[in-house]
């Protein structure tokens, strides 16, 4: 990730803006990474040549993110691609 990118994501990620809070959301994902995908979702945004977080929302809301297919578990703190039962991963 190179550093203008990262210091997007880290200003998107405090939520301090105008952007939706899936916006928000996706970008303290992309921030933190770990995920199966998550180095062709930045490349993807690298390659956009993504500089404001308008230009950031606007790419996220079109095409297919690898992102989009986990979620952090909230007691395990790490990506999970199943399914929560009652707070905790299957």
């Amino acid at each position: 990730m190179n550093k203008e990118l990262k210091e997007l994501l880290q200003v998107v990620a405090e939520g301090n803006n105008d952007l939706w809070n899936e916006t928000v959301e996706a970008a303290e994902k992309l921030l933190k990474g770990g995920y199966p995908g998550h180095d062709l979702d930045i490349l993807e945004l690298e390659e956009q040549e993504v500089k404001t977080g308008f230009e950031l929302e606007k790419a996220l809301s079109h095409g297919s993110w690898y992102f989009q297919f986990v979620d952090l578990c909230p007691e395990c703190k790490v990506y999970c691609t199943k399914r929560f039962t009652d707070g905790q991963c299957e």
